[in-house]
């Protein structure tokens, strides 16, 4: 029995053993203050979209909803 809890805490300890790249993740830079001057800045770009990914995010979406639309569109008139 003694033998098994051993085991089995050597197996939890090295399968979840802080890697390196947790270690990087934590400590990152604080870009707070300059993200939030980016975001805060007046410009003529919606906030949703001032984000690096967010025009991507934004052409997936409404690029989802239509051609969802546009098949729901289509299997309506095709029905009637």
């Amino acid at each position: 029995m003694l033998f098994f809890s051993h085991l089995s805490f050597s197996l939890l300890f090295f399968c979840f053993l802080p890697s390196v790249e947790l270690f990087n993740m934590i400590n990152r830079p604080n870009r707070v203050i300059q993200q939030q001057k980016y975001f805060q800045a007046p410009s003529q770009t919606p906030l949703w979209l001032k984000g690096p990914r967010d025009k991507v995010y934004a052409i997936v979406a409404f690029g989802t909803i239509g051609f969802a639309l546009t098949g729901a569109l289509y299997g309506t008139v095709k029905y009637v």
